[in-house]
C-alpha cells in the first residue's frame, strides 16, 4: 500500500511537472519568435522602406534571409502590406479575423501568444513598427504548431501527444504522435473544464495510461484548444 501511495503521488507530481514544463516550452517558442521580430522591427532600413510603402524594395531587402518564413507586414488599419512567403498577395483586410494584428496596431504594443488558424494553431508575435516616432503599421512572425512540435515534446517527455481544437460542437482533432488517423477525445464530458482553462489528470479504466490534458490559451487568455499527453504505465500494471 505504501508503494502504491508513493507511485500515485509521483504520477500526480508528474502532472504538475508536465503542465509547467510544456507551458515553459510554449513561452520559449514565443520568446524565440519575438527575438526574430524585434531584429526586423528595429532595423532602420526596414523602417524606412516600410514608411515609404516600398513593397518591392522591402521584399528584396529581406528575401535572402526571411523569404520562406511566415513574416507579414500590415498597415495601421490591419490591411496586408507584404507577405514575405507570398509577395503576390496583398491589399486584403485582416481586420475581421486577425485580432492579434488589430490589437498590436491599436495598442501600439507587442502582442504575442497562440492564435487559431484554418488548419490549426500557431505561435504569433506582432509588433508595431515606427519610423521617426510615427506609427506606420505592424510586423509579425508566425510559427505553426505542427506535427514536428508534437514530436519534439514526445522526445522530451517520453509519451505521446495529441492536439485538439475547441469549437462550438466540442473538440476537433488536429494532429498526433500516436497515429496519422484521427484520435477521438476520450472524455467529452470534461470539455467544460478545459474551456475554463483548467488542466486535469485521468487514469484510464484499464490503468494502462495516465492522461494529462493541458489547455492552450490565446494572447488574451481564451482557451483555443488543448494538448493531451499520454503516459504509458503498462509496465507498472504488469508488476502489480
Amino acid at each position: 500500500y505504501s508503494t502504491r501511495d508513493l507511485l500515485s503521488e509521483s504520477e500526480h507530481n508528474l502532472e504538475v511537472i508536465v503542465t509547467n514544463s510544456i507551458a515553459q516550452e510554449i513561452e520559449d517558442n514565443l520568446d524565440y519568435t519575438e527575438a526574430n521580430v524585434r531584429a526586423i522591427v528595429d532595423n532602420q532600413k526596414v523602417q524606412e522602406l516600410f514608411a515609404k510603402r516600398d513593397r518591392e524594395g522591402l521584399y528584396e531587402y529581406l528575401l535572402p534571409t526571411y523569404g520562406s518564413m511566415q513574416a507579414h507586414f500590415h498597415l495601421p488599419d490591419s490591411t496586408s502590406f507584404l507577405r514575405l512567403n507570398k509577395p503576390e498577395k496583398f491589399g486584403d483586410s485582416l481586420k475581421e479575423f486577425r485580432f492579434t494584428v488589430n490589437e498590436a496596431n491599436r495598442s501600439r504594443k507587442t502582442v504575442k501568444g497562440i492564435e487559431a488558424g484554418v488548419s490549426g494553431f500557431g505561435f504569433r508575435v506582432v509588433m508595431p513598427v515606427f519610423y521617426e516616432g510615427t506609427h506606420i503599421g505592424s510586423f509579425e512572425f508566425g510559427r505553426e504548431i505542427e506535427h514536428d512540435f508534437l514530436e519534439t515534446l514526445k522526445e522530451s517527455y517520453h509519451g505521446d501527444f495529441i492536439l485538439y481544437k475547441l469549437d462550438e460542437k466540442g473538440s476537433t482533432f488536429i494532429s498526433s504522435t500516436v497515429s496519422d488517423q484521427e484520435v477521438e477525445f476520450p472524455y467529452p464530458e470534461r470539455l467544460e473544464e478545459i474551456r475554463s482553462g483548467e488542466s486535469f489528470f485521468v487514469t484510464s479504466d484499464d490503468k494502462n495510461y495516465n492522461y494529462y490534458f493541458l489547455p492552450l490559451k490565446s494572447y488574451d487568455g481564451k482557451t483555443l484548444g488543448f494538448l493531451q499527453f499520454m503516459d504509458d504505465r503498462t509496465e507498472i500494471v504488469a508488476r502489480e
